[in-house]
């Protein structure tokens, strides 16, 4: 009734020596405007990042960064976005660890090399009507982590008969992507995605496969205008 949503994120991940754990929540907020739809939310918690120092192999015994600890430490984190559609099109802005907080390893020198990175990305689609059987999708996403940390993936999208889906996209000029979908039911789709290496990692690499199960809920019917980024 309100147009407000909340929602609760947790998450982990672990590479290597290094393991980090999310948990935040979100408050969001949708403004009815006259030819579309403008949703902004905000995000805040907090994230804790270990890095178990005993994991790690040192060349130099002597090595300063060689104390076989296990370091923890928990910052706050604050993500903001934007996203505006139409019944057509959609374009969103957002950007997360605004802040950049910086861990505090006490035992480690050089404290200050330490924190969360922003990062910030723009997306965008429109959905074209070639004809009844066939609606066109070109997309967008652009992603800046700061410095050379800058990734563009372009997507272009064909839906016949409201049933199936074939998508060809490019990453960074260093891998093209395919997909097919599947609409098998009004709530039920199948899909399978193909990530192809374009650059020298392909002499090492085959690329990767995808196996998609999507399901669809409609809890109560609603006349809101679907955004085109789910179509």
């Amino acid at each position: 009734k309100n147009n407000i949503a909340w929602g609760f994120n947790i998450s982990r991940d672990k590479l290597g020596p290094t393991s980090n754990l999310l948990a935040a929540a979100t408050a969001a907020y949708q403004l009815r405007l006259y030819h579309g739809t403008l949703t902004f939310g905000l995000r805040g918690g907090i994230y804790n990042s270990v890095v178990d120092h005993g994991q790690l192999l040192f060349r130099e015994d002597d090595d300063i960064l060689d104390n076989k600890e296990r370091l923890s430490a928990i910052v706050p984190t604050f993500d903001f976005g934007l996203y505006y559609y139409t019944e057509r099109f959609y374009v969103g802005l957002s950007s997360n660890h605004i802040t950049k907080h910086r861990f505090n390893y006490s035992s480690l020198p050089n404290n200050q090399a330490y924190f969360l990175a922003r990062h910030t990305f723009l997306a965008a689609g429109y959905v074209f009507e070639v004809n009844r059987d066939i609606l066109l999708k070109p997309s967008v996403l652009l992603k800046y982590g700061g410095g050379l940390a800058f990734n563009a993936d372009v997507y272009v999208n064909a839906l016949f008969k409201e049933l199936f889906w074939l998508g060809i996209g490019l990453r960074n000029l260093s891998s093209l992507n395919f997909l097919v979908d599947f609409n098998v039911t009004d709530y039920l789709r199948v899909g399978y995605s193909y990530d192809m290496t374009l650059n020298k990692l392909k002499s090492y690499s085959y690329g990767s496969h995808e196996i998609i199960i999507g399901f669809d809920f409609n809890l109560r019917k609603s006349p809101n205008i679907l955004s085109p980024r789910y179509l």
